[in-house]
């Protein structure tokens, strides 16, 4: 076991998740239970905040959108290695009122990683869309 701040870490572990499956920390219903459609919905959203983010700061080009693209997907990539390595059932948890959050997985995931990947993807497409409009408004 790997101790890092008090976080304890056994071997790497792969997941043997569904494409349907509802693990989550927070109870949620409805398509949002969904672990992959969080992946994929996080992914779109954060790389066309991030987007906006980095057209607002740099005013340049279509290297934002790829900029974003490569931000999002080295996140996730990041956190399934993560997930690879803390165990779901670690006892340090942060606990805030009702939420209950453990920085655990249940291991690395390559289909968390193909939904981040399309979500990526899709926000790359309203990205570049939207880079056109922001281009022929100003």
């Amino acid at each position: 076991m790997i101790s890092i701040d008090g976080f304890l870490a056994e071997s790497f572990r792969f997941a043997n998740d569904r494409w349907d499956s509802q693990e989550f920390s927070v109870s949620t219903t409805g398509i949002f239970s969904y672990d992959k459609f969080q992946h994929f919905f996080g992914s779109l959203i954060g790389t066309i905040l991030l987007f906006i983010l980095l057209l607002l700061l740099c005013n340049s080009g279509h290297e934002m959108i790829l900029y974003s693209a490569l931000t999002m997907l080295t996140l996730g990539f990041l956190w399934e290695i993560k997930d690879g390595f803390v165990p779901d059932k670690d006892p340090n948890y942060i606990r805030i009122g009702k939420w209950v959050y453990c920085f655990g997985g249940d291991g690395f995931s390559w289909k968390d990683l193909l939904a981040d990947w399309i979500g990526i993807q899709i926000g790359m497409f309203i990205t570049s869309f939207l880079f056109q409009v922001f281009r022929l408004w100003n």
